[in-house]
């Protein structure tokens, strides 16, 4: 059953099994700030569960997180490879991301990095 097999990071890691709720509520078609009032927790904590989420390709589609705009401007930014430290890109795209967008867009742009360099 898959209910009972834990998702893993890419490093192997499980990843908290309240994940899976984090999950659920996506797959609902509910977004971070609605996923946040039903848990009760922090937009930015539903985002890292999300990140999480793509991070470990149980989230495939980020249309619904981040828009194509933000994806390519994040690329634009850091150039080639892996997205690092956020802190620097906010500087430079300004309050037109927020950083929830940037922990999505990181996730999603550093997964597609590392397929890409395993596929190479």
């Amino acid at each position: 059953n898959r209910e009972d097999v834990p998702f893993r990071a890419p490093n192997g890691k499980p990843l908290a099994p309240s994940i899976r709720e984090t999950l659920a509520l996506f797959r609902d078609g509910k977004g971070v700030a609605e996923i946040a009032t039903a848990r009760g927790m922090a937009s930015s904590t539903v985002a890292t569960h999300l990140a999480q989420l793509i991070d470990c390709d149980e989230i495939g589609d980020v249309s619904r997180l981040v828009s194509g705009t933000t994806l390519a401007a994040v690329r634009k930014a850091v150039g080639e490879g892996l997205v690092g430290q956020l802190s620097p890109i906010k500087e430079q795209l300004g309050d037109g991301v927020t950083y929830e967008e940037l922990h999505l867009a990181r996730a999603f742009l550093n997964r597609g990095a590392r397929q890409a360099a395993g596929a190479g």
